[in-house]
């Protein structure tokens, strides 16, 4: 309230017109939302609702007062688009304000098509657009609109953003691949431009300011002049812009951005003219994704608002399969049963234990089976001989990040194990750099190995044994191997750059927040307490000769709930994006014995190849190693978890 009274103050201090009256209504209309989300939570209701009519009066002053051609204006449509959507989640009688529907979803259709607001802002509003037109089954406006907002996300600048910007761009873009790729397909376009759209809108944040080779990588190499003027020109468009004082300074202002606009543009079709740039910062094409399937189908899911899909990608086709769920809180409740139905963890940074769910890990397994994987299963490998193990790749998002494809089916030989070799990727564009790294380095079997072990943690961390994987390292690399016990982070990082085998038997922390505070849990340099090794710390270690890392710690390939699923943000992944081509990880918590023992059979496996880097070669040595494991004893509890990623 105090807030609001010294804004109504500078108001009457100024003038009418005046530039900054906009922005302090803006700012009045923003306290006040908070205010009455404070109040709804209280279920104080009628004074929430006295709020939020204020609320929309400050908003709807400051966008009257604010042109299109502003660079706030899409800001500041936002904020009343989404304070009308307040009123109507709040109406008992949802026909009375249909029409005010329509108006929120009018007002997030033009922030998002304001030319000269900055790419954040459009992006945001178009992602909420495109909710509500898919919803009122408009397509082609929800096609275009969400279209336009795939085309500005690489101008926005993700690498210079604090953790908690980040954060706030995911939540702004949440979605947006998903509904882009729904609203394609629902308006008519051919499957492979659905699959470009959800592609772009993946891993925004977690692909950014990896060892990827990336174009603007390649542009500095090659041309740092370019790189440079496009750098600058993306952050300055990028940035917030401070509300001009006087009508000279708007007109400035708003001529400053839009000839910013024109140049980037100009610009970006300047460095396409260069030789190995025709694609600069485009989004993948039909013949891109057909390429990544030469060794094996990609298998993408789609959850989306009105339809759902799976994405099939051959060498010589990209086709679609429609999914029927008629209920999707089952859906989702089925899909979380599955994080918490394998038991107690001995590896994961904090000890889990089972939660009654009202299912089996047998019976989600065959549901999934049932619903979907089958099917794209039976899709992918449609006239292959099935006597001959064919890989497949899985690419999850959204509902489907957790679900562990590799495991779908029953005990006998209807499953996805018995009749593929599983391998999972983040993108298409994790899988492209995969290839890349591997095809530049030269390993062999007696390449220096690396086995970093914590048999003991300090905290609340229950012990490990490790005993099965100091064995096997010792046997299969010889006298080429280094064992790090009980290490210290820096111990870790000044040792690791030559390794090519890089195996942690210890526990392992995922921050779904911040993934580059992901890590692995070590001692500090004095050895009393425990320590992370992030996987930021990792990224400033040259990494060129890396080929696997084994994750024998909890959970590293578990994916989280909420708007970060769009991320697939896990240890797992990141390690591959800080430049190993191979990872092993862990979809939930894996036991202790199991752990050890597959991690033997596949390192056996590995050096019993003529050539390890041959393709497939890999993720084969892990399916063997599970395979024995499972003859053994039968529990996809304790067998299941172990995925390869790359």
């Amino acid at each position: 309230d105090e807030s609001v009274a010294q804004s109504e103050t500078a108001l009457s201090l100024l003038p009418n017109p005046h530039p900054d009256r906009a922005e302090i209504h803006n700012d009045i209309a923003a306290t006040l939302e908070r205010k009455f989300k404070l109040l709804r939570s209280q279920d104080r209701i009628d004074e929430a609702a006295a709020c939020l009519e204020e609320a929309l009066t400050q908003a709807a002053i400051a966008c009257d007062l604010t042109s299109e051609m502003e660079a706030v204006y899409a800001e500041r449509a936002c904020n009343f688009a989404t304070l009308l959507a307040h009123k109507y989640d709040m109406a008992t009688d949802k026909t009375a304000v249909q029409q005010q529907l329509s108006l929120v979803r009018d007002i997030f259709c033009a922030a998002a098509m304001a030319p000269n607001s900055s790419p954040r802002s459009r992006i945001n509003a178009a992602t909420r657009a495109g909710r509500f037109l898919l919803k009122a089954e408009q397509w082609e406006q929800a096609d275009k609109v969400l279209a336009e907002a795939i085309e500005l996300l690489p101008r926005v600048v993700i690498s210079s953003m604090s953790s908690e910007d980040q954060q706030d761009l995911l939540q702004d873009i949440s979605g947006l691949g998903t509904y882009a790729a729904e609203a394609a397909l629902q308006n008519g376009r051919p499957a492979w431009q659905a699959l470009q759209r959800l592609e772009a809108a993946r891993c925004v944040v977690s692909e950014t300011g990896m060892k990827q080779r990336s174009d603007l990588r390649e542009l500095e190499r090659s041309h740092p002049d370019l790189a440079h003027d496009y750098k600058l020109l993306r952050d300055q468009i990028s940035r917030r812009i401070r509300v001009p004082e006087t009508e000279v300074e708007y007109l400035s202002s708003r001529d400053v951005q839009e000839r910013r606009l024109r140049a980037i543009s100009e610009l970006e079709e300047n460095i396409r003219t260069q030789p190995g740039f025709e694609r600069f910062q485009r989004p993948m094409v039909e013949a891109d994704f057909k390429m990544l399937a030469e060794f094996g189908p990609i298998v993408v899911f789609n959850i989306g608002w009105t339809r759902s899909d799976i994405f099939v990608v051959k060498t010589e086709s990209i086709s679609t399969l429609s999914l029927e769920f008629y209920d999707t809180l089952d859906l989702r409740s089925r899909i979380e049963s599955l994080c918490t139905v394998s038991g107690r963890s001995q590896r994961n940074g904090v000890v889990r234990e089972r939660r009654a769910t009202g299912h089996t890990i047998e019976s989600l397994l065959q549901w999934i089976w049932d619903i979907a994987v089958e099917r794209a299963v039976d899709c992918a490998l449609e006239g292959t001989d099935p006597k001959t193990l064919r890989r497949i790749w899985w690419i999850t998002s959204g509902l489907f990040g957790s679900v562990p494809f590799h495991l779908a089916g029953d005990e006998t030989t209807n499953n996805t194990f018995s009749r593929c070799i599983s391998s999972y990727i983040s993108s298409f564009k994790a899988l492209r750099y995969a290839r890349e790294k591997a095809n530049t380095l030269h390993v062999a079997k007696d390449s220096p190995a690396l086995l970093i072990t914590m048999p003991t943690t300090p905290g609340p961390h229950e012990a490990l044994n490790t005993k099965i994987e100091e064995s096997i390292f010792k046997n299969v690399f010889h006298n080429n191997n280094v064992l790090l016990e009980l290490p210290s982070r820096n111990e870790i990082l000044d040792t690791l750059s030559p390794f090519s085998f890089v195996h942690l038997a210890c526990h392992g922390v995922s921050m779904l927040q911040d993934p580059s505070r992901s890590g692995i849990v070590l001692l500090n340099d004095d050895k009393d307490q425990a320590f992370i090794l992030t996987v930021a710390d990792l990224e400033k270690v040259d990494l060129e000769a890396a080929f696997i890392a084994y994750l024998s710690a909890c959970s590293t390939a578990e994916i989280g709930s909420g708007k970060l699923r769009d991320e697939a943000i896990h240890l797992t992944n990141s390690f591959q994006m800080i430049g190993f081509p191979h990872v092993i990880g862990s979809i939930w918590p894996a036991y202790d014995r199991a752990a050890g023992e597959i991690a033997s059979g596949f390192y056996k496996g590995l050096t019993a190849a003529e050539d390890i880097t041959a393709e497939g070669v890999v993720a084969k040595a892990l399916h063997d190693a599970m395979l024995e494991f499972r003859s053994k004893e039968n529990d996809v509890a304790k067998w299941g978890p172990f995925v390869h990623v790359g």
